[in-house]
């Protein structure tokens, strides 16, 4: 059984989607008169919690027919108390896209098609 964290919150984000919505911005940066300098948060859209992406990345498994020791069903939530680390964790760590959606007309895919994504690449007979 996994004791995973259910009251902190954020978006996931698969590193090569972050790096094609990079790669697009500036693209779109690059064409325009004046580049759109700034900051700008960047991440797969969408929110869930510790405890909701374990549980999605198990559901996934099993629906691609990988063998798991225990199923989504032994997943318990907890609260943050309950699983103390030397450091603080905010319970909220989403992150606001609208300034980079309005400025590069681009919206990240949501964090579940990252996780998709990644079990496609996953090749197990590599990994063993």
């Amino acid at each position: 059984q996994l004791k995973i964290v259910s009251d902190q919150w954020g978006a996931p984000t698969y590193a090569i989607h972050l790096a094609q919505m990079s790669l697009a911005a500036l693209r779109s940066a690059l064409a325009r008169p004046q580049f759109p300098s700034g900051i700008y948060h960047l991440c797969n859209s969408g929110v869930t919690s510790w405890h909701g992406f374990a549980q999605f990345i198990a559901q996934e498994a099993l629906s691609r027919n990988i063998q798991l020791q225990a199923g989504p069903e032994a997943i318990e939530a907890i609260p943050s108390k309950d699983y103390p680390t030397p450091a603080q964790r905010p319970k909220n760590s989403r992150l606001d896209l609208g300034k980079f959606n309005a400025t590069f007309g681009l919206a990240p895919p949501p964090w579940e098609d990252g996780v998709k994504a990644c079990f496609a690449l996953w090749n197990p007979q590599r990994s063993s």
